[in-house]
């Protein structure tokens, strides 16, 4: 159903792997019905945590992106490489500011 009728399409708290796979099974069953894989608007909703070189994140029944700035621009890049064009996100330090802050000056400006 997915396949054929909506303008977008969201995969939540995935790994890339596993977006690019659910991705494919999409555009299979798009092409096998007739409709253009690249007419879907890709999106992504997810979780951030940022943390220290060495550190290791908690663990949560459900992939959070997680790591020092440079490995979460590296894991949203292959979001980006495989298509996503609009991303929501849950910075996991809420209702502190820290991580939306780190987010948009050492994340955001590398996207563009």
């Amino acid at each position: 159903m997915v396949a054929k009728e909506p303008y977008s399409w969201t995969h939540d708290v995935g790994t890339a792997e596993e977006y690019g796979h659910k991705l494919q099974v999409l555009a299979d069953d798009g092409r096998e019905l007739g409709r253009d894989p690249h007419s879907i608007v890709h999106t992504y909703y997810g979780f951030v945590q940022f943390l220290d070189a060495h550190a290791e994140p908690e663990q949560r029944p459900f992939h959070v992106i997680a790591g020092t700035p440079d490995e979460v621009t590296r894991e949203l890049e292959a979001l980006i490489k495989l298509g996503v064009k609009h991303f929501q996100f849950r910075i996991l330090d809420f209702p502190k500011m820290d991580g939306l802050h780190t987010f948009i000056e050492r994340v955001l400006p590398r996207l563009r």
